[in-house]
């Protein structure tokens, strides 16, 4: 079980977007709640998403910048936290760039507030995974 629960959270990045697109996928298809989702809101929600984008950048800079002693940096390639940290942030700037690009060229609404959600999953582990790095230095 705890070998289990380590492979979830070292492959976070992944599992818990596409979950997440998946639930969101369903529901629409059952409901259409996001099919109703008019243009004007849309263009605020690209907004956000660049504004993400952003703070994914501005997240991966500081972890590039933790002062990084030899304890820390073992503690860290030992835990995984290193590889789970920058796949996070990989891909929601993955993610959230093709819900941009989504949104671009098509008129696939509701496939862009699915990947904005999934990009928002990935920001909460950043967000986590950067409190736990920032205890270990």
């Amino acid at each position: 079980m705890k070998k289990l629960k380590s492979k979830i959270k070292y492959h976070s990045a992944i599992i818990f977007p596409i979950f997440c697109f998946i639930s969101l996928s369903v529901i629409d298809n059952k409901y259409g709640l996001l099919s109703k989702v008019p243009e004007k809101k849309m263009d605020a929600l690209m907004g956000i998403i660049i504004s993400i984008i952003g703070i994914f950048l501005t997240v991966l800079t500081i972890y590039l910048s933790f002062p990084k002693n030899d304890t820390v940096k073992q503690r860290m390639k030992n835990t995984g936290h290193n590889h789970i940290l920058l796949s996070n942030i990989c891909v929601g700037i993955m993610i959230l760039s093709v819900a941009l690009l989504i949104w671009l060229f098509t008129n696939c609404y509701s496939i862009v507030i699915c990947l904005f959600c999934a990009g928002l999953v990935n920001m909460l582990i950043t967000g986590y995974y950067i409190l736990v790095l920032s205890d270990f230095s």
